[in-house]
This record gives structure tokens, C-alpha cells and sequence, in this order.
């Protein structure tokens, strides 16, 4: 990865309510990692897309941004950059992400469940 500055004025609210500083480059990473394997993507045009979402929130640093905005923002920036075909992938990756999560937690849950019985 290029050498990129670290961008901590952001302030992202993950799901599990627990606020966390947001790096452009982690951002960077994770689109790239979503995008894996399309060839849309490089490295650097991955952190060009993460900046252009971060641009996109940043009147909105009075309070933290949820993980939901700011993958909208991504979704924005990837079709603004031209890559609508990026953008979806990102979508459909962000959901199998979310049915993954959901799944878990409520296999969980039920784990719990018959633990207390």
C-alpha cells in the first residue's frame, strides 16, 4: 500500500454501538478487499475511491458516522468514479457481509438460549 497519512478526524459508529476512529486507509483496504478478484480495483484507485467517501461525509463530523452511511458513501463514490459495476459488487458484498453477521448472532442467541434452559 502507498504510504498514506492516517486520517483520524472521522469517527465511526460500528453496529455494536462502540465508536472508533476511522483510517482513510482501512477504508481503502476494505473496498479493496470487497472488490477482490474484479480487476476493477487497485490499491491506490481503492484509496482515491475511500477519500472521495470520506469528502462525501465530512460535513457530518459532529457526530460519528454509521458503518450503514458510510458504506452508502462508498457506493456513491464507486459509481461517481465511473465504476457502477464496482459499486454493486460492493452492495452484494456489504449483504452477504450483513446475512452472515445476522446468522451468527442468531445462532448465538439460540446457543444462549439453550444454555440457560
Amino acid at each position: 500500500m502507498p504510504n498514506v497519512k492516517l486520517k483520524t478526524e472521522f469517527l465511526v459508529r460500528k453496529r455494536d454501538g462502540r465508536i472508533q476512529p476511522l483510517r482513510a486507509s482501512k477504508l481503502a483496504r476494505s473496498i479493496h478487499a470487497a472488490l477482490a478478484g474484479s480487476s476493477a480495483l487497485d490499491l491506490a484507485a481503492s484509496m482515491d475511491v475511500a477519500e472521495s467517501a470520506l469528502a462525501a461525509v465530512a460535513g457530518r463530523r459532529d457526530r460519528p458516522v454509521s458503518t450503514g452511511e458510510l458504506a452508502d458513501s462508498v457506493v456513491c463514490a464507486l459509481g461517481d468514479a465511473g465504476m457502477p459495476g464496482a459499486a454493486e459488487r460492493y452492495q452484494r458484498e456489504a449483504l452477504t457481509r450483513r446475512r452472515r453477521r445476522d446468522k451468527w448472532r442468531s445462532q448465538t442467541r439460540s446457543f444462549m438460549l439453550e444454555c440457560t434452559d
